[in-house]
Parts: C-alpha cells; structure tokens; sequence
C-alpha cells in the first residue's frame, strides 16, 4: 500500500476529499471544493480540473490551491475576508494591508500585539455605538499599533472611530482622515478615545473632523500633532475626569478649529484635570470663526465630578502663528488660576489675546487689524517653574 496525501492549501476556503492508504496500481479520485466566497485555482503539480484520477504508484501528496474571490484584507501575502480575521491571523509586529474600501458591522478588536495596519488609501465606514478600531494595549509594557492611509467613518450619533483601553497603549496615525458625521451632541463623543491608564498618541499629517469631540484624554497622555495636520471640532482636545492627569500635549505646524452647533466649544479643554501642559507652536487657530456662538473659547477650564483644576498650562510660540477669534469668542471662559495662557509669538486678530503675551513680549500693530508678537532680547524663555 501506499498514502496518497490531499489537502488544502486553506482549510478555511477549500475542503479536499480522496486521500488515504491505496494498494499499488489503484485508481483514486481526488475532489476539491470551495466554500462559497472562494473558488479553486489548481493543484500543486499544474493540474487545473478541481476532480482529477490518479494511479498509484508511490507515496504522493497533493494540495489543492484555493483563493478568495474578493478579499478585504491581507498578512504578508496571504488574503482574507474581513478586516478582523486579518489582524486575528498577524504576528505582533506584522503589517495588515486593507484592499478595499469596506463596510463594518461590528469594531475590530486588537489585544495581545503591536501591529501595522496599511489602509493603503482604503476608507473603513461604519454606524454604531463604539468604536470602529478598540486596541487594547499591554499591561507590563506598551503595544503599539501604527495606521498609515487609512480614512475611518463612524457615522453613529454615540460612535467612536479609534479607542485604547487597559493600561499601556501607544497609537502612531499618519496621513490618516477620522471623520464623525452623527455626533451633534457637542460633548462625549471622541473621534479618538484614550482610554488606557497610559495613552502615546502621534499624529502625523492627519485630518480629524467632528461636529463633536476630536481627542477625549482619560488617562494619562503623550500627545504629539505635527506635519500638517488639522483639527476641526467642537472641542479639539478634551482632558478630563482626573484631578492628577500629568499629560503634554505638543502641536507643531497644525490647525485647530472650533466647529460647533452646539452650546458653546474650545480648541482645549481641561474638565477636573490638573498638571497638563499644551505648547503650541507655528499653529493655526480659528476659534468660533465658523461657529458664531458667544461661548467658543481657545481655552475652557471647568469642574468635572466634584474635581477642579488645580494646574494647568498653554503656550503658543512660534513665527508662524495665526491666532483668529471673533467677537463672541473668548480666549479663556474665565479668569482661573488654575491654568495659565501665555502668547510668546505669532500674529493675533483680536485684542483680547494681548493680556495672554508673556510680559516683556512687544506688540506690533500690523494697521490691518492685527497684531504680532515679537521676542524681547530682556525676556528670554525660561522654563516654567
């Protein structure tokens, strides 16, 4: 007798049948079948006919070859059909390509791994409550998942696009569009949650767009913006709910813009949180330009759960700067010790931002309804204390 071997190349697209123990000269017939969102491309020695005879006459395996018919994702080559089955099947450190624009049902979930998500261009819609993307990242040390070409749209009134959870998570976006069309609430729904004790976020060339909130910060944050990127929502950056937050957030050659048609709105807004420092610099600022409402704000410091700021601060610096308010807007919505605003460059459109300029900073009058900051060689920057 001999084994003649017949499998699939995957089980889960094919099934193979005829294998098994014959006695020398017997004629098999071996039979492969698809399921139904694949079909049969051959088998290993040449032959295309999905039933085939053979003769035995030695020991033989043969594997049939099948493929999807329109895959939505693959791993190093290797295809499947749905974005979750992909990433389920990559190593930590692999990279999932996303082949075509798709429709979910349900979040891809990430734990257990860093990974690379290509989205090669692709868009991922969605509408449901949740996230689109939930990463879970380590709990010794931080997993990290890197997003590349990827436009993401949750267009449920309660649905996020990307959010981290357990205790150390990093997220690296980069030419990445996060877009919520269903929000109208103004307040409580992020396009990005960091929900981890210790969240690394790094925004690169990224549009964020919401008719709500942009980044919710619950834990402690590195926040990193840069390369262009834009941020437009009712409130760009929200911290919040932790008397000892102890994030930074660090933006550079970006634009920030209350877009609200709710109550009111703010690029920043630290609710019951203490110890963050923001720095802005060679940003771009529309605060309220395109709301019109009397309480849009560049800076929004309130209580949130029985908890009040304790310390907080924002600098913006930098040639390039642009700050823009109109005349119902406001730099803070009061004067709160608990943060400090200081202006130490750029080109401002209202007079409200001069008592914001770090003492010693001269004030040009532009004659066109600007103004400009200027260094003072007697007030060099100093670290704050």
């Amino acid at each position: 007798n001999f084994t003649i071997t017949a499998k699939s190349n995957r089980s889960d697209l094919g099934t193979v049948t005829g294998g098994g123990s014959y006695a020398y000269g017997t004629t098999v017939t071996l039979k492969a079948t698809s399921s139904a969102d694949a079909y049969f491309v051959g088998w290993s020695d040449g032959i295309t006919n999905s039933t085939r005879k053979i003769t035995v006459n030695s020991n033989k395996t043969y594997t049939a070859n099948f493929a999807l018919m329109n895959p939505t994702a693959s791993v190093g080559g290797v295809e499947y059909g749905s974005l979750q089955s992909a990433v389920n099947a990559a190593k930590s450190g692999d990279t999932v390509t996303l082949l075509k624009d798709t429709t979910l049902t349900s979040p891809v979930r990430i734990s257990g791994k860093s990974l690379n998500i290509d989205g090669n261009k692709h868009t991922l819609n969605a509408n449901f409550t949740g996230s689109v993307i939930e990463f879970s990242g380590g709990s010794t040390s931080a997993y990290r998942l890197n997003i590349t070409d990827l436009e993401i749209i949750n267009s449920a009134k309660s649905g996020y696009c990307i959010e981290t959870s357990g205790k150390y998570a990093d997220l690296d976006l980069d030419g990445c569009e996060l877009t919520h069309k269903g929000g109208n609430d103004g307040y409580g729904t992020e396009l990005i949650r960091l929900y981890a004790v210790e969240n690394g976020l790094y925004l690169s060339d990224c549009d964020l767009l919401s008719d709500d909130t942009a980044i919710g910060v619950y834990g402690q944050s590195v926040i990193e913006i840069s390369s262009d990127s834009r941020v437009r929502a009712n409130i760009c950056v929200h911290f919040l709910f932790d008397s000892s937050n102890k994030s930074t957030l660090t933006a550079k050659r970006s634009s920030f813009e209350v877009y609200s048609n709710y109550r009111y709105g703010a690029i920043v807004e630290f609710a019951g949180t203490s110890d963050i420092d923001a720095e802005f610099v060679n940003c771009e600022f529309d605060v309220g330009v395109s709301a019109g409402y009397n309480n849009v704000r560049l800076v929004s410091m309130t209580t949130a759960s029985g908890v009040s700021p304790v310390r907080n601060s924002v600098k913006i610096s930098g040639v390039s700067t642009e700050l823009k308010l109109v005349s119902g807007g406001s730099v803070t919505n009061a004067s709160n010790s608990a943060c400090t605003v200081e202006i130490v460059g750029g080109t401002y459109n209202n007079t409200a931002f001069a008592k914001y300029v770090r003492s010693g900073y001269s004030i040009t009058d532009n004659k066109n309804g600007t103004w400009t900051v200027g260094t003072a060689a007697s007030a060099p920057l100093t670290p704050r204390p």
